[in-house]
């Protein structure tokens, strides 16, 4: 058996902390660390989750007594065994807290006692010092063991303190309270006692036919009261099942005069009580659907009928229609008004700005006609997109008169000039092709021809 891991769940002053013992060819592992580490606290935390807790314990300082838990990993012929232990009646348990029982662990652990595993497993300082002076003394086990083992006498010590204290149970000088004394202090009451309980042997005898006696009344007491109880108990139980048998027969009875009945589902009188309460409701709906059926027809008897009415009432819908249609034209009618004077005060500033009258009546009589309108809406289409072609002209003017500027400098004067006529010709097929607008192409165009050194050659 070895120990893979070891949990210090709850236990002096660690709190979820794990020690982990991988396997290895040399499967020897050492645990450093400086003073107050907690290097002793593991110690017997292994003796503790091995063989118990005890009932009072100083690593209870962080945590209470009650929570402490040991918990861990344990190999042994290939399998792992994980168990925690707690403290209580039942300490061992499962990681999930399912209580074990005591002898869980006793395939692993066999007859190994707790004092035995600590005094080969967990020695300290303390243990040392104990272990020198048993071996001086040869009195506990492992003290023995290495004494006879030096000296080639077996049990020696043992025997010899043995001796010694029994030799001072039995007698002491002048001690009135060794085994020697005591027991002859009850040798002397004894015979005392014996002297003056000594009896004749007819007295004897009459006492003890006396005895026989009462002794064959009490057994056959016994035996009658024995009877009696049986009996008692028979009728207690006989009052105790009377009236549940006479209610099963009354039952079956009942039953047998039933016949054969049908077999309800287990929800069968939960149904019946929902579907009780739906007939309720339902009855309570249908009286108040009754009342109203009744005070309809008593509506309905109470119409007049007009002939000529009814004549009428393609032309009744019809209306019908039409007032829907006009039920807000109530509410609109300021609305528009209201836009109709705001219009009408813009055109009549509008008027004012061009210099024309500013009465409505005069406003309406100079205002053109619908084709002079068209005509005035056409033209400042055009100048919007004159100006803009004008915009896009001036800003490729720019443009190519810097980069014209920028190459020109950057070439060595043996280069000849490129000449603009290029982007000039490109531009009259652009615009052919309907590629550039044909403002835009005209204005470039006049501008490279101020400035190309073959201005002779372009087309007018």
């Amino acid at each position: 058996m070895r120990i893979k891991r070891l949990d210090l769940i709850k236990y002096g002053k660690f709190h979820d902390e794990s020690l982990v013992f991988p396997a290895a060819p040399h499967d020897f592992h050492l645990l450093v660390g400086p003073n107050e580490a907690g290097k002793s606290t593991v110690r017997s935390a292994v003796a503790e989750w091995l063989f118990g807790m005890p009932q009072r314990t100083p690593l209870g300082f962080l945590h209470e007594l009650s929570e402490l838990r040991l918990g861990g990993v344990v190999e042994a012929d290939g399998q792992e065994t994980v168990f925690h232990r707690a403290r209580g009646r039942t300490p061992l348990r499962t990681p999930a807290d399912e209580k074990l029982p005591e002898s869980f662990l006793q395939p692993l652990l066999g007859d190994t006692s707790k004092a035995f595993f600590e005094n080969m497993f967990g020695l300290d300082h303390t243990r040392l010092i104990a272990g020198g002076e048993s071996l001086l003394k040869a009195s506990d086990e492992v003290g023995q063991v290495l004494f006879q083992s030096a000296a080639g006498v077996a049990s020696l010590g043992p025997v010899r303190e043995a001796l010694e204290a029994r030799a001072a149970q039995l007698w002491t000088k002048r001690s009135s309270s060794t085994e020697y004394a005591k027991a002859e202090a009850r040798y002397h009451e004894a015979l005392a006692a014996l002297k003056s309980s000594t009896v004749r042997t007819r007295a004897w005898s009459e006492a003890k036919e006396a005895l026989d006696q009462v002794n064959q009344a009490i057994d056959a007491a016994n035996e009658k009261r024995l009877q009696f109880d049986t009996l008692r108990s028979r009728l207690e139980r006989v009052r105790r099942v009377a009236p549940s048998l006479q209610m099963l027969k009354e039952k079956e009875a009942e039953l047998t005069a039933l016949g054969d009945v049908v077999t309800f589902p287990p929800t069968a009188y939960t149904d019946l009580q929902k579907t009780q309460i739906d007939l309720e409701v339902a009855q309570r709906v249908l009286e108040e659907r009754g009342k109203d059926v009744q005070a309809r027809k008593q509506e309905r008897e109470a119409i007049v009928v007009d002939r000529a009415v009814l004549e009428l009432a393609d032309d009744i819908e019809n209306l019908d229609v039409l007032r829907g249609a006009c039920v807000n034209h109530r509410r609109d009618i300021p609305l528009r008004e209201a836009e109709a004077d705001g219009l009408l005060a813009a055109a009549l500033d509008g008027a004012a700005q061009l210099g024309w009258p500013t009465q409505a009546q005069a406003l309406t009589a100079t205002l053109p006609d619908e084709r002079a309108l068209r005509r005035v809406t056409l033209l400042l289409q055009q100048y919007g997109g004159l100006l803009q072609a004008k915009q896009w002209a001036k800003e490729a003017v720019d443009e190519k008169t810097v980069n014209f500027t920028h190459n020109s400098s950057r070439r060595s004067s043996s280069l000849p000039p490129r000449c603009l006529c290029r982007s000039g010709w490109r531009l009259t097929r652009r615009k052919a092709s309907g590629r550039v607008p044909h403002v835009l192409a005209a204005c470039v165009k006049k501008s490279v021809r101020r400035t190309c050194c073959c201005r002779a050659h372009w087309p007018s």
